[in-house]
C-alpha cells in the first residue's frame, strides 16, 4: 500500500509540470495574437492617415488653398505647410503630415504644386 502512495505523488508532480507547460504555451500563443492585433490597429490607422493626407492634398490643389495650417480630424491632426520650391516662380512644395492622438507621426505626403 505504501508503494501505491509514492507512485501517486510522482504522477501528481508530473501532471502538474505538464499542466504548467500547457498553460505557458497557451499564454505564449495569446501574447502573439495580442501583438498581431495591436500591430494591425496601428497599420490601419496609418492607412487611414495616408488616405486623409491624399484627400487634403487634392482639396488644396483644387481649391487653391496653398496656406500653412493645422487641420484637426476625428483621430488625426494634419499639419500642412507650403513653401516656394527652390526659388521657382510659381511652383510650391506642399508638405502634409498626420499625427495620431498620442502625437506619433503616422504618415507624410510631399507634393509639388503649380500655382496658376
Amino acid at each position: 500500500m505504501a508503494q501505491l502512495n509514492t507512485r501517486v505523488k510522482g504522477y501528481i508532480l508530473l501532471e502538474s509540470i505538464l499542466a504548467m507547460v500547457i498553460v505557458m504555451t497557451c499564454f505564449g500563443v495569446a501574447a502573439m495574437i495580442y501583438n498581431n492585433v495591436i500591430g494591425g490597429m496601428r497599420s490601419r490607422l496609418q492607412l487611414q492617415a495616408r488616405f486623409e493626407l491624399e484627400q487634403e492634398a487634392y482639396r488644396a490643389r483644387t481649391q487653391n488653398r496653398l496656406i500653412t495650417e493645422q487641420i484637426p480630424h476625428e483621430t488625426l491632426l494634419i499639419s500642412k505647410s507650403v513653401e516656394l520650391y527652390k526659388g521657382a516662380e510659381n511652383v510650391y512644395l506642399l508638405k502634409l503630415s498626420a499625427a495620431g492622438k498620442d502625437g506619433k507621426l503616422l504618415a507624410v505626403h510631399r507634393e509639388l504644386v503649380r500655382k496658376p
